[in-house]
């Protein structure tokens, strides 16, 4: 499926940056690695901000969804209806925060 094989590109796409960071140069084209052990990233910076657009519109996509139709058995369902039960409020977490958390787990 074409989908999900760009999601898994923009996912490496955005891990390559977070692990290395981007090269400086963004005209820079990507190279072949010489090796398994060359760590040197090969994505510019407009590649990691793009694919982390994607990743970041993929999860809004998903929220509005869960707005939507109610909760469902995703971890990102579990992030977006859960309540502190220690806040007398019961605060939720907000959707930057779930953002960031389903970030954090793509990384993980």
């Amino acid at each position: 499926n074409e989908e999900v094989d760009y999601f898994l590109t923009q996912i490496k796409t955005w891990i390559s940056a977070v692990y290395v960071g981007p090269t400086k140069n963004n005209n820079r084209k990507k190279k072949e690695k010489d090796n398994e052990n060359d760590h040197q990233s090969t994505t510019t910076g407009n590649d990691w901000v793009q694919a982390r657009n994607y990743l970041v519109g993929k999860i809004e996509d998903k929220l509005a969804l869960l707005e939507q139709t109610g909760p469902d058995s995703s971890t990102v369902s579990g992030m977006l209806f859960a309540k502190d039960p220690d806040d007398p409020n019961g605060r939720r977490l907000s959707k930057e925060e779930i953002i960031d958390n389903t970030l954090l787990l793509i990384l993980a």
